[in-house]
């Protein structure tokens, strides 16, 4: 499976890549190394640059896992996870928090 997935994964467009890799997590170090762009400039472009579209692939990759994986802790805690219900706890802590500032 993971060797399928790697070869797919090489013909995806950079912006493609980019998507996928940030939604496994791997840094902005190892993505710039992968798809072949320079690390600072690629950096940068995530800090700087909100607009550009590997920026937006790499913000929205994160996003889209972090999302999927909030729902997960979220249906745990309904059954009863004390683990996920403390995780829970924390995100609605640090949202009300945010709210005020």
């Amino acid at each position: 499976m993971s060797e399928e997935y790697l070869e797919k994964l090489h013909k995806f467009s950079k912006e493609e890549q980019i998507y996928e890799l940030a939604s496994l997590f791997f840094t902005p170090v190892e993505i710039a190394d992968f798809v072949g762009l320079a690390v600072d400039d690629f950096i940068s472009l995530i800090k700087f640059v909100p607009d550009d579209p590997y920026a937006v692939a790499y913000r929205k990759g994160v996003m889209d896992t972090r999302i999927k994986l909030r729902f997960d802790t979220k249906r745990f805690a309904l059954s009863g996870s004390p683990e996920a219900i403390n995780s829970m706890r924390d995100y609605h802590s640090k949202q009300s928090i945010s709210e005020i500032i």
